[in-house]
């Protein structure tokens, strides 16, 4: 395969909750399908992460997309919140959001077009927590856990090629008040 640019996976960011240390949160600032308060904080600020300084992403080993993808709606995922997640940044870099893929496997063709745009620049897709390991997998990236736990929207899986191979580096967000530095676990509960 010809020299490829890394490709950045993110869950969408928060969905709405019954928490309630998230009041604001429980309804949804766009209904149940959309993103909570809290998740237009993150896409906010997930703007803000990737339109920054090339100095300040490369020392997290990222980079400012060149193509974003969000995991289209579809009759199984009725939410919005994968391409809600991205267009914040996407306005900003004024580029489109692809959402012509399902998050339903298999993946085969998801990733054959991620392979295709990767060779040509960075590429960062908003995904659903269910299916991103698999997801990750069909892209060719090894050691990668079995399952993304329903409480991380703060971790960005980031996958290069290099030799024969893909390899999954975890880089924490750390957006949030409450976002982790902790790796998501391979071996999971």
């Amino acid at each position: 395969m010809k020299n490829s640019h890394p490709i950045m996976l993110i869950r969408h960011a928060e969905k709405p909750m019954r928490d309630p240390r998230y009041a604001d949160d429980i309804h949804g600032a766009q209904g149940r399908h959309g993103l909570s308060t809290r998740g237009e904080r993150r896409a906010q600020l997930l703007a803000a992460y990737f339109t920054s300084s090339d100095d300040v992403l490369r020392e997290r080993g990222l980079c400012q997309p060149r193509f974003i993808f969000g995991a289209a709606t579809s009759s199984q995922h009725h939410s919005t919140r994968p391409v809600d997640t991205v267009k914040p940044l996407a306005a900003a870099l004024k580029l489109e959001v692809r959402d012509d893929f399902s998050s339903d496997p298999p993946f085969d063709k998801v990733a054959d077009t991620l392979h295709s745009a990767a060779v040509q620049g960075p590429v960062l897709v908003s995904w659903r927590q269910d299916s991103l390991p698999e997801l990750a997998r069909a892209i060719g990236a090894r050691a990668v856990p079995r399952v993304w736990p329903l409480s991380r929207f703060d971790m960005i899986w980031l996958l290069e090629r290099g030799d024969d191979e893909w390899t999954l580096t975890q880089v924490p967000q750390m957006l949030l008040p409450e976002d982790s530095e902790a790796p998501i676990r391979h071996e999971f509960e």
